[in-house]
């Protein structure tokens, strides 16, 4: 999958009735991510997107991530029904920054607040710590492995640390809620 440009977001966003985060003030995120129509276990096949308005123009940013579970959790799901996959939608104020598994800054899921998934097929609207985070702590990991269980990765940490900073400044300016939309490639047609 090609890297999803602003426009064709943006017209995804409208064409499904979703919220487009459009203030001058600035940091106003649009956190977007485009699901692979063929997503491959374990690799990074997907993007994710954050754009904001500055002004009249805009400023936008994207990234490799992976949207689905990597191959170990799907052959050893830690929740019965099966291992969580994040079913498309807009999520409004869904996450946070808060620690990831206690160790360091992401984007996660807000306490109390489930996800619909899908767990082998089926749906279920108990998808928890759904978060945003990277895979290793430095340079770019190459397969997914066992950084997702569900959650969207990053695969490169510096990546992941630019997008953590520009998180940081909206909270400052709008605060510590942030909504998170998953699209899949179908959907920028």
């Amino acid at each position: 999958m090609t890297r999803p440009d602003r426009e064709t977001i943006h017209a995804a966003l409208r064409a499904k009735g979703y919220t487009l985060f459009e203030s001058p003030r600035g940091y106003d995120l649009n956190i977007v991510a485009v699901r692979s129509s063929e997503p491959e276990p374990g690799t990074f096949d997907d993007w994710l997107t954050v754009n904001w308005r500055a002004g009249e123009g805009w400023q936008g940013l994207a990234f490799p991530v992976t949207t689905d579970p990597g191959r170990h959790w799907l052959d050893h799901p830690v929740h019965p029904a099966g291992t969580a996959v994040l079913i498309p939608g807009q999520y409004r104020s869904s996450h946070r920054i808060a620690k990831h598994k206690g160790r360091y800054d992401a984007l996660c899921q807000r306490p109390g607040r489930a996800l619909p998934v899908w767990r082998n097929g089926m749906r279920h609207e108990d998808g928890y710590g759904l978060n945003l985070h990277r895979a290793a702590a430095s340079g770019t990991t190459a397969r997914v492995g066992r950084w997702s269980a569900g959650c969207t990765v990053f695969a490169n940490a510096e990546d992941f640390a630019l997008f953590m900073g520009v998180c940081r400044i909206a909270a400052r300016l709008w605060g510590n809620a942030f909504t998170y939309t998953l699209l899949e490639v179908g959907d920028l047609s």
